[in-house]
Formats: structure tokens, sequence, C-alpha cells
């Protein structure tokens, strides 16, 4: 069977703030284990966990403990136990412990990539990117060649990823992440979000949800909001990052029809879902789109730019927009839709979720992928 792959997870943080990855893994191991499978992870940070969830703790005492982490001797001790390994991220210390833990042994794991080696994030730090090119040819580019494979979640992500390094060989693997189906009440959702937000409960909003980071690409979405001045309220949903970028967004916003909430979880976050008219999502790179998936999970048309790697699915299935990561770009993608918005478009994002984007199903291509090269 498919469900009897034994599967460990090491991820630096579950946290919902931590973002896409780790909603990823939060959801594969509940799926797997609604499945009867079973999905353990390992967490390399101070985190809580939620109580359904299987998550061992080997947090390093100081910063100075990368190569003497202690989640290295865990994984050596407790590796037997799985049939596949996954590391979540690169230049992180998951997928550093994992290959120091399993080198010169049999090296079951994967490597799954998250958008870390897109090439856009060579032109947009470069000199970050020269710095982690010595951190490549001295360590990553071993995690990499050793693992079973480096999975991404597109093939867009996939071929983003060539060349981004040297030399780079590696056995690619696409497999694509879904969502679980909302299981919040959307009434008690919605009554939950409009009691903390009153003044949203009558206007219409569009939505952005995600991390507070210069990827996301707000500065363009707050300029296009300035020039076209929609007659609804953006909603900014997520975790400050950078506490710089954070205050140049907010004096972006002065004075435009603009709410920034901080994070949002459990039923507040969903019942901002439900509430919004769109989720907008300007990305300058995103190699899938967690909270995209969400929204059309719950019947929400979707406004990608078109480096969100799921941007052609999307505009192909009527479920929603694209436009170029410009200021003009995302003006116009809102005036065009403001124009087109319609009931078809709320039935296609849902549909388009149904079609490609279910937990459920993706768990399952994710466990025969491992099947097949752990033999």
């Amino acid at each position: 069977m498919i469900t009897d792959v034994n599967l460990l997870h090491v991820i630096d943080s579950v946290a919902p703030e931590s973002g896409g990855p780790a909603e990823v893994v939060r959801t594969f191991a509940r799926e797997h284990a609604r499945r009867g499978g079973n999905s353990e992870i390992l967490v390399l940070s101070e985190t809580n966990a939620d109580s359904d969830l299987i998550v061992h703790h080997c947090v390093p005492e100081t910063r100075s403990q990368r190569f003497s982490h202690p989640a290295v001797s865990w994984l050596r001790e407790h590796a037997s136990r799985f049939d596949a390994i996954c590391a979540h991220g690169l230049w992180q210390a998951p997928s550093a412990v994992t290959w120091l833990a399993l080198r010169r042994r049999d090296p079951k794991y994967f490597v799954f990539a998250h958008g870390m080696l897109d090439r856009w994030f060579r032109g947009a730090y470069p000199l970050k990117h020269a710095g982690k090119q010595l951190y490549w040819l001295g360590l990553e580019r071993n995690v990499v060649q050793d693992a079973r494979g480096v999975i991404f979640t597109t093939k867009a992500e996939c071929y983003a990823s060539q060349g981004t390094f040297w030399p780079s060989g590696f056995r690619a693997l696409v497999c694509p992440i879904g969502v679980a189906l909302p299981d919040h009440d959307r009434a008690k959702s919605l009554d939950r979000f409009h009691k903390k937000y009153p003044e949203l409960r009558l206007k219409p909003y569009l939505l952005f949800l995600g991390r507070l980071h210069p990827k996301k690409g707000l500065d363009l979405l707050l300029r296009a909001w300035r020039s076209c001045r929609p007659p609804m309220t953006l909603v900014v949903a997520g975790p400050e990052e950078d506490r710089a970028y954070a205050v140049k967004l907010h004096r972006l916003a002065t004075d435009l029809e603009v709410r920034f909430t901080g994070l949002l979880s459990g039923d507040l976050k969903w019942g901002a879902i439900y509430g919004a008219d769109a989720l907008v999502l300007p990305s300058y790179q995103e190699n899938f789109g967690v909270a995209a998936v969400e929204a059309l999970a719950s019947g929400v048309p979707v406004l990608l730019s078109t480096s969100v790697n799921i941007a052609d699915q999307v505009v192909c299935a009527g479920a929603g927009l694209s436009a170029e990561p410009t200021a003009t770009g995302i003006e116009n993608m809102i005036t065009r839709w403001l124009a087109e918005r319609s009931e078809k478009m709320r039935a296609a994002a849902r549909a388009c979720y149904m079609a490609h984007y279910q937990a459920s199903t993706n768990i399952e291509q994710l466990l025969k992928l491992m099947r097949e090269y752990v033999r």
C-alpha cells in the first residue's frame, strides 16, 4: 500500500507565521494520518505544535551548533524507523543536518526546494547569491546530489532552478502540493472575523494573505491601489518579517483604504478568506502560493502575478486573472477584475481546486514518488 510509507519531515518550524513550507508539512502529515499512514515531524527551532501532530523537537543551545546540531544525533539514532525522510528548504539547518546525519549511510532522503533554487533571487540579491554560491560549493551541492531527489511543486519551479548554481547536477522531481478542504464552519468563521473587524462586515475587500516580505510584491500592490483607488478595502493579513519593509508599506498605504491586520490564523484566517471578493498575490517570485490555493478551495477567485507558478493553470481554469509583477500590470489586473468578476469565476475557483490541488490526491502522488525512489 502507498500509505504504509513511514515518513519523517525535517523542518525548521511548523508555526503558522513561518509561511508556506510549514503549512505544507502540517497538511501532508494530517492527510497521511487520515489515510492510515504515519508522518512524523522533526522540528529544529522553538515552536509550538498542534496536538494532533507527532512532533520531535531538537533545538540547539547556541547558533554555533549548526554542524553539531542535536538533530544530527537524533536522526542517526532514529532514521532506520522511516522509509523516507524529507528535508524542507535549502540554506537552512534542515537540509544540512539531514545530509550530515545520513551521509555514508543509506541516503533515503529527499529535499523539498520550496522555491529556494529560483533564479529570481540571483538577480534580486546578487551579493547574497555570491555567498550562497560559495556555500553551494562547500556543502549544499552535496546535500542535493546525495538526495534521492529534489522535489519541485511545479514544472515552472523546476525550470527556474536550472543553472542557478554551479555545478548543478541533481535528480529533479516534480510533485504538486495541495491543501485540505477547509474544516472550519463557514458562518462561524465569518462571524468571528466580522466581530474583530466590524468595519469589513458590509465593505467589499480584496485580501492579501502572507508574510510581509519584499518578494511578495506588496509595494507594487499598494502603488497600484493608489493609482486606481478601487471602491473597496485592501486587507493585508500577515506577520512582519522585515521591519524596515513593513514601515515602507505603511508609508505607501497612507491615506488609502488599506487595513493591516497582522497574522491571522484558525477561524480568523478562514473568515477573512470566506468574506473576500478575491485574494491577491502580486509576488515577484512564488513557487506555489498556498494562500492562493486556500482561496480557491473556498470558492474565492485569485489575482496573481505571472511570477506565481500556478498562475497559468488558474487563468486557464477561469478561476482568476494574472498580470506582470509591475505596478501598472497589477493596476490593470484589478481594474479588469472589477469589470469581469462574477459568480461563474467563483465556481471556477472551487472547480480548479478540486481538479488540481486537493491534499488527498497530492499526498498519494508524493508517497508514490517516494516509494519509487527509495527501493
